[in-house]
């Protein structure tokens, strides 16, 4: 126990000393102690001598210790006895707390601080390894400890938890602001659990009223209490938390152990900006939504928070934008870090002042339509995994959203294979553990295919460093797939195959024929392996579909004794030998479209259009250059057409030139905007293209005022379909965004063009081998019903037309998720389910028990197609 009258005598005798041994304004002063009234003492022994802290903890290696003392420059160490023979070696001079300097008196040294000069030198990791001092001034301090106790409702009879380690900035929240209060500020001992009954007969007995914990542990603190059966305790009035995101699923359980009647406020804010820099408080006690995760709230006073796109251009609201911090905060920057501080530390254009800057966090972050900051993820956190670029964050939100998950990480790292695979470590909730399967399932009805993790490994907790923060490098790698239980053994000669080959691809030892490949860690890559190994092996022509539709061993093989013995496979789809300007026959689906464009009416019927709104400024010569690089890297982006005796044939030219048209219609009224590019987007879909002149699309961008303009595409839909413009859109943006920041784009050299697909199909699919499927065509469709199968109560148009209509319906959420289940439950998609329902409809509204749908496909079976722009 130290009252205020001691701590304060101390510290100012300390603070003499330090200014006898030449501590001055930005002398920074190293701190290594343990949690004890003489870390108190020091931390404001320091700053009463006017010098800047540099908190180190004793956990530290000494290697880090090491650096950090030379970094800082620290002429002077503070620490104790017993921590004294842990420092290791350096120039500086050590005092010991522990030991008063009698016969000091007690009286404040003087001082000549100003707000701007330092007061902290707070060591983060850094993304190269080596840590960076933070430098702090006192303004930004100031203002965060006047905010703090005004939000926090700080008073002389509360009794604040002191829970970080001294090297955290949240130490320095739990200290200072408290003293400001006159608030007691309770010491934890290092040899007190942090969990379990003991932890929590602790905090009653201390009294404690305000808590300011990492997320994290707060997470793991919520599940303990739900074990042990307890409730939040009763002197408890304030929780904060703050670090990494909140899940909507600890709120509710947090809820249940009687947090509703506790305030609770959800904290953000990197070191760089003077520990937080915004805050999210729920209107009432346990008004939180609980349906999502719970935002980080508004900035603070004097405080700005602007989001950003890569050029430095704000977001428009409900966008995702990068997250960066203004205001009396922001530090000066990284300690000898002078390129690192230019790069974080930029300009603010915002700001009314001159030379105000903003930290760029490195954080993502959208407005809510509330006015509240949604956090979203990380940067950094963006991996990428057989080629696709993907948000960790993305998948960790909706692993939350089970029922059964409580918390959840997910990684990147190397499978047996050496392969980057997406890991997923989950901490049940207090109710029931998940099943790794079923999680994963769970998942495949949220999210694409790439981004369903590999493994799904259950832990009891998530390891956390000594901040408190996820230790994302102590989770354990996933135990690799076994075989369930007793495995069931091939039972015939074609099963045995497929499950020797399953085995082989997946690195097993044995696999049994009903478990699905999917849950032993297949991916669309080794199922495009596998499938290639079976058409090897067995000389027939089985679909990559086929593994989707059927992951079992038992389904495959069966699909492989369904098909034709003996059929030669489809020769390896790969680069034809071709010469320049060589003409090259269309491929099966081009052919078909030609002739119906041949006798289109009106004109133009078969163009296609993209649109692309950009919400920022454009640069329209970086937007030429990227235009002119995907042009170049796609063959039908420079291809036209011509016919001779023996058909149509298609010509790709070495180079073509490239345009882009740029409309201003700015100066019109903004009611009027919109529906003056509309006019105009529908007037340049109907030109038609002279088939024989490369090249067969047209790129227009419209100024709309505002930093806002849209680029609009139209193609021929000889060379180009609804999977091409999502590659054409995806590289364009990728292209830009390297033009714009000098570097070249790094898309990986295409495999093969449209003209190689070409002329494999050609080669492959003879006159016999079309006739077949011709004959299996009749044969599935004949006595189906081909007139209309809903009464019209008006005659179809004769002509074709292009007026198209939607009428848009909602369903409610209750409907929603028992679609999204049933989809779940089938092993099916989204959209055969929904088909399943158009036709359930059409037979109730015409009486017909067969009712006949056409629909169109990708047409890309193969993953070698999967990236080319063309007509499939």
């Amino acid at each position: 126990v130290l009252t205020y009258a001691e701590l304060d005598a101390r510290a100012n005798r300390l603070a003499q000393r330090l200014q006898r041994l030449g501590v001055r304004p930005e002398v920074v002063v190293g701190v290594f102690v343990e949690r004890c009234p003489e870390m108190g003492v020091a931390l404001l022994g320091v700053l009463k001598a006017g010098g800047a802290c540099a908190p180190l903890d004793p956990s530290y290696p000494p290697e880090r210790l090491a650096f950090m003392l030379a970094d800082a420059g620290a002429p002077v160490v503070l620490t104790q006895p017993r921590l004294a023979k842990l420092l290791p070696p350096n120039g500086a001079t050590t005092v010991c707390l522990d030991i008063d300097w009698t016969g000091a008196p007690a009286e404040a040294p003087p001082r000549s601080l100003g707000p701007d000069h330092l007061a902290y030198v707070l060591y983060t990791s850094g993304s190269t390894g080596v840590p960076k001092g933070v430098m702090l001034t006192h303004r930004g301090l100031v203002n965060h400890h006047r905010v703090a106790v005004d939000r926090y409702g700080l008073g002389p009879g509360d009794r604040v938890l002191q829970f970080c380690s001294i090297s955290f900035d949240v130490s320095i929240e739990e200290l200072f602001p408290t003293w400001a209060a006159g608030a007691t500020v309770v010491l934890r001992r290092e040899e007190e659990p942090i969990l379990g009954r003991g932890w929590l007969d602790w905090l009653r007995r201390s009294g404690v009223s305000v808590m300011n914990l990492p997320t994290a542990y707060w997470h793991r603190w919520v599940r303990d209490l739900q074990v042990l059966g307890e409730a939040v305790p009763e002197a408890l009035r304030l929780v904060v938390v703050g670090g990494e995101r909140a899940s909507a699923s600890a709120y509710r359980s947090w809820l249940e152990v009687g947090g509703e009647r506790v305030r609770w406020l959800n904290a953000y804010g990197p070191t760089e900006a003077s520990i937080m820099a915004t805050l999210y408080e729920p209107d009432a006690p346990g008004a939180a939504p609980v349906d999502r995760d719970p935002p980080i709230g508004r900035p603070l006073a004097n405080t700005t928070i602007h989001l950003l796109d890569p050029q430095g251009q704000p977001v428009p609201p409900g966008a995702a934008g990068e997250v960066h911090i203004g205001g009396v905060g922001v530090a000066r920057g990284y300690l000898g870090r002078p390129e690192l501080s230019a790069e974080r530390f930029v300009p603010d254009p915002f700001a009314q002042s001159p030379g105000a800057r903003l930290y760029r966090t490195g954080d993502l972050a959208r407005w809510s339509k509330e006015g509240e900051l949604e956090f979203l993820g990380r940067l950094d956190d963006q991996v990428k995994v057989r080629g696709f670029r993907i948000e960790c964050a993305e998948v960790e939100a909706a692993l939350r959203a089970h029922p059964q998950v409580a918390e959840a990480v997910v990684v990147a790292r190397k499978d047996r294979r050496g392969d980057d695979e997406l890991v997923a470590y989950v901490v049940p909730s207090a109710e029931d553990t998940p099943d790794g399967v079923a999680l994963r399932r769970f998942l495949a009805g949220r999210l694409p295919s790439f981004m369903v993790p590999s493994s799904v490994v259950t832990l009891d907790a998530l390891p956390l460093t000594p901040n408190g923060k996820v230790d994302r490098a102590a989770l354990p790698p996933p135990v690799p797939a076994v075989a369930r239980g007793s495995p069931e053994a091939p039972r015939t000669r074609v099963e045995q195959a497929v499950a020797d080959i399953w085995a082989r691809v997946l690195g097993l030892e044995v696999v049994g024929v009903h478990e699905d490949f999917f849950d032993l860690g297949g991916h669309s890559l080794l199922a495009a392996q596998v499938i290639a190994e079976v058409r090897e092996r067995f000389a027939c022509e089985v679909p990559l579909g086929a593994l989707f539709e059927g992951p079992t061993v038992a389904e495959l093989a069966a699909r492989v004794e369904t098909t034709a013995w003996g059929s030669p496979p489809a020769p390896p789809l790969v680069p034809q030998p071709r010469a320049p300007g060589e003409r090259i026959p269309l491929s099966l689906p081009q052919e078909h479209l030609w002739a119906l464009e041949m006798r289109a009416e009106p004109a133009g019927l078969y163009n296609v259009t993209l649109q692309r709104r950009f919400t920022a400024p454009v640069e329209h010569t970086t937007l030429m250059r990227a235009l002119a690089y995907v042009v170049q890297r796609h063959e039908t982006l420079r291809t036209s057409f011509g016919t001779n005796d023996r058909g149509p044939y298609q010509v790709v030219a070495a180079s073509v030139p490239v345009e882009l048209a740029v409309s201003d219609l700015s100066s019109m009224p903004q009611s009027e905007r919109e529906a003056e590019l509309h006019r105009r987007v529908a007037e340049d879909n109907a030109m038609p293209f002279d088939l024989a002149r490369a090249p067969l699309f047209r790129a227009q961008l419209f100024d709309l005022g505002d930093g806002t303009s849209e680029l609009v595409v139209s193609f021929d839909h000889l060379i180009s379909d609804g999977t091409s413009a999502y590659v054409f859109i995806t590289e364009l943006d990728a292209a830009y965004d390297a033009y714009a920041h000098q570097r070249s784009p790094e898309l990986r050299p295409l495999p093969l063009h449209y003209g190689d697909f070409a002329l494999w199909q050609r080669r492959w699919l003879t006159d016999e081998r079309l006739a077949a499927q011709l004959e299996y065509w009749k044969r599935t469709l004949a006595g189906m019903p081909f007139g209309p199968a809903v009464p019209f109560d008006k005659v179809p148009p004769k002509a074709p037309t292009r007026r198209l209509h939607s009428a848009p319906f909602r369903v409610s959420a209750e409907v929603y998720e028992g679609l999204e289940a049933l989809a779940r439950s089938s092993r099916a998609t989204s959209f055969a389910v929904a088909t399943a329902a158009v036709q359930a409809l059409c037979a109730r509204l015409s009486g017909a028990s067969d009712v006949v749908l056409s629909t169109t496909t990708s047409g890309r079976q193969r993953a070698e197609l999967d990236g080319l722009i063309g007509f499939f």
